[in-house]
This record gives structure tokens, sequence and C-alpha cells, in this order.
């Protein structure tokens, strides 16, 4: 059995760091930088990652934020298990820091006018002062704003654009935070854990230790 981790906007494999370790078995890494270019959504790129690493029904993949998103399509596609933490299966879970339509944030990405040292500053006052998750926030910002821009649309695309998912097709496990800012609580049954959408860094032994009983069951 192969553990499949696939990070969330913005952020590299290392956010599983403090959780991987818990998990047996052989692990595989997806660096969404590396890995993502022309897909326009969610399903595409699910498609490629399924071609490139040969998934299967046999994986469990474990996504945090977009890489949960990115996951329950490779369910879709594989019948792989999945696991989402800080993520979603309804696209309306999203909540957007700000009211503009989809396609203008990616226009504005695009342009380098949407991740902004202002913008960051006031999403760290309003949502994340004082917070322990503060710094990494702010870490996954900074490499949004200075990154390829190409690579940032990208992501965007796949966070954003619609796809053809399966009411369906559901994760086998969900790990959420009431406290998450970023995705709503889902309406299906989930795990609570401490913190906010970055959990897996805060508490991550609230993490790892529901996924570590479903892959022993």
């Amino acid at each position: 059995m192969r553990l499949i981790f696939i990070p969330g906007l913005g952020e590299n494999p290392d956010v599983f760091d403090l959780v991987a370790p818990a998990l047996t078995g052989e692990k595989v890494f997806i660096d969404n930088w590396q890995e993502l270019h022309a897909q326009r959504n969610a399903m595409d790129y699910a498609r490629h990652l399924a071609t490139k690493f040969q998934i299967s029904k046999d994986d469990v993949v474990i996504g945090h934020s977009m890489g949960g998103w990115v996951a329950i399509h490779l369910k879709q596609l594989t019948g792989c298990r999945v696991v989402q933490i800080a993520s979603w299966a309804n696209q309306k879970k999203i909540i957007r820091p700000f009211p503009l339509p989809d396609w203008f944030s990616v226009t504005l990405a695009r342009l380098g006018l949407y991740f902004l040292p202002s913008v960051r500053n006031l999403l760290v006052r309003k949502n994340y002062e004082g917070k322990p998750s503060r710094d990494f926030f702010i870490s996954v910002f900074n490499r949004l704003m200075s990154a390829d821009r190409t690579k940032v649309v990208a992501q965007l695309h796949v966070l954003l654009n619609q796809t053809a998912l399966s009411p369906e097709t559901q994760p086998d496990l969900r790990i959420h935070a009431k406290g998450d800012l970023l995705i709503r609580v889902p309406d299906e049954p989930f795990i609570e854990v401490p913190g906010d959408h970055f959990t897996i860094i805060t508490h991550p032994e609230s993490v790892s230790g529901p996924i570590a009983e479903i892959l022993a069951g």
C-alpha cells in the first residue's frame, strides 16, 4: 500500500513533514510546483497524476486543502482511498477572502496584483495574528508572491475551475477544524481537530492519529 501525499495551494510537500512519519507504508510526495502545468482543472490534474504515478485502488491519497480536492478526483478516476485534511468535495465550501468573481481573482494573480504584501498583511491581521499558524500562513503567501506566476495561476485553475465530479464520490475520511477560516465545515461526518486551516502544522498528532486508524482498519 502506497501513501500518496498532495499539498495545498502554494504549499510544498514538506507540509506533511510532521504527519507522515507517524504513518506506515511506502510514501510518495507530490510537488505541485513541478507537476502542475497546463491542466485546467482538478480532473485534468488528477488524470496526469494517475498516469504518471500509476495510482490505483490499492493506494491511499492524502490531500491537504487543494490537495484533498485533487484527491477526490483521483478516487473517481481510480477507486483509491482518500483522506481529506481541511478540504472539500463541494467548491461552495471555499471561503473567498474578497468578494470577487473567480475569473477576476485569477486575472489579478496573472498580473501580479493579487498576492501582494498589503493583502498578506491584511489577512494576517484579520485571521492569523497571535495564532500558532501565523508564520506558516505567511510563508505560503510569500511563496505565492514570489513564485512563477504561470504556476500560481495553474494552481488557482485547479482550485477554482468547475469539474464533472460525481456527487457520489466522497472521501473515506474527512479531518477538519471548525476554526478553519479558508474552508467551511463539511456537511458530512468528519473528524474534528483543533486549530484552523493549518492544523496539519500546529497539531499534527491530531491529524496523524485518525489517519493511522483508518490505515490499520
